[in-house]
């Protein structure tokens, strides 16, 4: 099967019991899905995201973009999960600038509860306009 004609179309994430991504790729009139089972916050997101912008160039930047927007607008949330450089993630606390992950030239936080984790995939999703989804959206 030639992998270059495969489109990453969906993303379904679970991690409440059983930690679990799998995506969802159309080649020709047939759907792949491709499920790891990431080793940890830091895996999980990384191969999430570099899939994510491989499939859609540009879109850690509008990530970045929107992300900065909802940070702004929302009072209760002390911090971005995808910026530019470490500093802008940690403002206050240079120290935590190793605990972020490089990926396609922006910092994502990584040193965050698994509850966390779908939201950030959500919002590379919304960004390169791919769906997202738990794994009981999926259907056969």
């Amino acid at each position: 099967m030639n992998v270059a004609h495969r489109q990453l179309k969906a993303i379904h994430c679970t991690v409440w019991k059983d930690r679990r991504i799998v995506f969802r790729y159309k080649d020709g009139r047939w759907d792949i899905f491709e499920s790891i089972r990431p080793w940890d916050i830091r895996d999980a997101l990384k191969t999430s995201l570099e899939r994510i912008e491989e499939a859609v160039p540009g879109s850690m930047e509008k990530a970045s973009s929107l992300d900065d927007k909802n940070w702004q607008s929302n009072k209760r949330r002390t911090r971005r999960y995808i910026a530019e450089t470490p500093d802008l993630l940690y403002i206050e606390s240079p120290h935590l600038q190793a605990q972020s992950e490089a990926v396609a030239g922006y910092h994502v936080l990584t040193n965050i509860p698994w509850r966390d984790v779908p939201h950030i995939l959500r919002l590379a999703c919304q960004a390169a306009e791919i769906d997202y989804g738990t794994l009981s959206n999926i259907s056969f």
